[in-house]
């Protein structure tokens, strides 16, 4: 079971992780890249939606611990706001991530500005010691590995 998790404020302004949701899915480690994309598209369906949206997976080495929702159906960058993504990373204690988001286009290849959000999420997360696994495009039968072509070591 994969849960999926959101930030709430509760009666005394601190900050809460809160169960959402959750999924059986077949397989709830990540060995490599094939298996970030299966389970993405088996828990939520990522490479099927007709909007972008940005979830990760926050990893604990192989292990997801749990799954947000970073942002729906904006086209501006899939809403990658460090604050946010770095926010629920540390709330759940996770040591690494993998960053998915969707091309409704069905075209698994990196714009300009997939590789500039990358850069700035990277240079964010090293200084908070949470390495970026991956970075990856999702379609409904392909997708992009950063990993797979070596942009990520």
């Amino acid at each position: 079971m994969i849960y999926e998790y959101d930030i709430e404020i509760d009666r005394t302004n601190k900050y809460k992780l809160v169960r959402v949701g959750g999924k059986k899915v077949t397989k709830e480690i990540v060995e490599y890249p094939e298996d970030a994309f299966r389970i993405i598209n088996e828990f939520c369906r990522l490479g099927y939606k007709g909007e972008e949206n940005c979830y990760i997976f926050a990893m604990n080495g192989i292990s997801i611990m749990g799954v947000f929702l970073i942002q729906r159906e904006t086209m501006d960058n899939c809403g990658m706001n460090r604050k946010n993504i770095l926010s629920r990373l540390l709330l759940i204690g996770a040591s690494g991530c993998i960053i998915m988001h969707n091309h409704p286009s069905q075209i698994a290849k990196p714009s300009k500005e997939d590789f500039e959000m990358f850069e700035e999420l990277k240079k964010s997360f090293e200084l908070m010691d949470i390495t970026i696994i991956d970075f990856m495009i999702i379609c409904k039968y392909n997708f992009y590995s950063f990993l797979n072509h070596d942009i990520i070591e």
